[in-house]
């Protein structure tokens, strides 16, 4: 939008743009002169990243002493949490990691307990969630029909339900993405149960679950839904992409043969239909990530002239997109360069 701006009294001008989305932006500024200097016009390119977002990881069911599966859910859990720090997530700002043992998790912040998981959506990742900010919750514990099992002592149980989970995210900015991955047996219940849809399903989230309403969630500490979607998500692959590939993998393996996870992105509570793909297309988790070592991608180049006889060198400049390119090389071919010669022995 063009806008005119007064340079201040030391002949310099400041104008705050909002950039509230990702991508390649362009700003142009121009003066039209005045009797003593000639008009000048100036393009800036800035290339904006998308944030990678907000993640909670919750590790449920008990600590070793409370829950026989206690090792292969924590080396789970940590899995996840290793490959949430490869997508770039910052340990301190941008992971909250729940967990029944704080001490023999790397990575943990807190105790797992309902007041803490309710503190986590709606105090930690309220304050800093929005529409281009998404919010990434993981859960993992035992689970019956839509009860997640959070909390687990000798004496004492304490479950989580669709409907406790949904209020609390009803308390987020509007409009703010949500994505729901749920590790647990009959973790289907968490999107529809006898018909009808999970007051978890709604506009801008997305939930993922590892088994059918039906079915039971087979994690071993080499093989489960969880371990084989995550990794492919580190890998590089779209979410959808990964689910439809991890599905896949597990009816193949005997082992989990028959254990249907399910994806619901559309909001009708109908899972693994063409319209939640569509819904999702190419989202990532939490973004497209180029490796460094993929080539720079020129965008602007200094055209080669014909140098006139006495000149030696020529200036050259070029503009590039990438993420912290910070050096670049380049070769010189000499006009009488033969590719096809041999050389002298």
């Amino acid at each position: 939008t063009p806008t005119e701006v007064e340079t201040g009294r030391q002949r310099v001008f400041k104008h705050p743009i909002e950039l509230d989305a990702a991508g390649s932006w362009q700003i142009t500024t121009s003066w039209n002169g005045n009797d003593h200097y000639e008009s000048v016009t100036k393009t800036l390119t800035l290339d904006v990243s998308a944030e990678v977002g907000k993640a909670i990881i919750v590790l449920g069911g008990g600590n070793a002493e409370s829950n026989p599966q206690w090792r292969t859910f924590s080396s789970v859990a940590s899995h996840v949490y290793k490959v949430l720090r490869q997508r770039q997530f910052d340990d301190q700002k941008d992971i909250y990691f729940l967990s029944p043992d704080v001490t023999s998790v790397e990575g943990a912040d807190t105790v797992t307990t309902l007041g803490t998981l309710e503190k986590a959506i709606t105090n930690w990742a309220k304050r800093q969630v929005n529409p281009q900010v998404p919010l990434y919750i993981y859960l993992l514990s035992h689970n019956l029909g839509d009860q997640f099992l959070l909390e687990k002592t000798k004496t004492e149980e304490k479950y989580l339900s669709p409907q406790l989970l949904d209020t609390w995210l009803d308390t987020l900015a509007e409009g703010t993405p949500v994505t729901v991955v749920i590790e647990a047996c009959y973790s289907g219940n968490f999107i529809s149960r006898d018909g009808q849809k999970s007051a978890l399903v709604g506009d801008k989230r997305t939930i993922i679950v590892s088994a059918s309403g039906q079915k039971q969630s087979k994690i071993a500490r080499s093989s489960s839904f969880s371990r084989i979607f995550f990794s492919l998500i580190e890998s590089n692959k779209p979410i959808a992409e990964a689910f439809e590939q991890a599905e896949d993998r597990l009816e193949r393996l005997a082992y989990h043969r028959g254990q249907s996870p399910q994806l619901e992105s559309d909001g009708d509570g109908n899972p693994n239909q063409r319209e939640d793909y569509l819904q999702l297309g190419d989202r990532y988790l939490p973004a497209n990530i180029t490796s460094l070592a993929a080539p720079p991608n020129i965008t602007k180049i200094t055209q080669p002239l014909e140098l006139d006889k006495g000149i030696s060198s020529q200036r050259i400049e070029i503009e590039l997109l990438g993420v912290n390119v910070a050096r670049v090389y380049a070769t010189v071919i000499p006009p009488d360069f033969d590719p096809t010669a041999k050389l002298d022995s």
